[in-house]
């Protein structure tokens, strides 16, 4: 499957569930209340009104930009895209990225294709084999999803497998 100019393969070794978010897009028993849905959009109350944070331009996603050290034509993960307030600020910094984001939730996939048809957005649980190849991305970012993983651990060992050489990824929470 090509999407946004990225190739994904088509390998999938599922991992065993111990709790966290299942393939369906809920929260297991295990770790209902500890993660927020991740079918709303973030939101920021800015002069007495609810904004999306992807419209705001939420200053965390520009520390987050910095620290990847993005450069003109690399290929960018987003894991836990969401609606895509990354996926925005990454594009609005340096349109000429290419962009692949991975979420749960059906919903926010189709809300980032809808606003963003030149990101490669797809469904994926990130407690799976990432449905990637090998050393297929220059960098990889991970906001406020990593506590909410069955395994974190095997989840940065699996960034680090699409990782090209030389690569980075950022993992952030706030």
């Amino acid at each position: 499957v090509r999407r946004g100019g990225v190739a994904l393969c088509s390998r999938r070794i599922p991992r065993p569930r111990r709790g966290g978010l299942s393939a369906a897009g809920g929260l297991s028993p295990a770790w209902a209340g500890r993660c927020p849905p991740r079918t709303a959009a973030p939101r920021a109350v800015t002069a007495g009104r609810v904004v999306d944070m992807a419209r705001l331009g939420h200053p965390v996603f520009d520390l987050i930009i910095d620290r990847l050290d993005v450069a003109a034509g690399q290929t960018i993960l987003d894991l836990g895209c969401g609606r895509g307030p990354a996926l925005h600020a990454l594009l609005d910094r340096e349109p000429s990225l290419q962009l692949v984001g991975f979420d749960v939730a059906a919903e926010a996939v189709a809300a980032v294709r809808a606003a963003l048809p030149e990101v490669g957005a797809e469904v994926a649980d990130l407690n799976e084999e990432l449905p990637l190849d090998d050393g297929s991305v220059d960098r990889a970012l991970c906001h406020n999803v990593l506590d909410c993983l069955e395994e974190p651990v095997a989840s940065m060992h699996e960034v680090a497998r699409v990782l090209r050489t030389g690569g980075k990824a950022v993992w952030s929470h706030t």
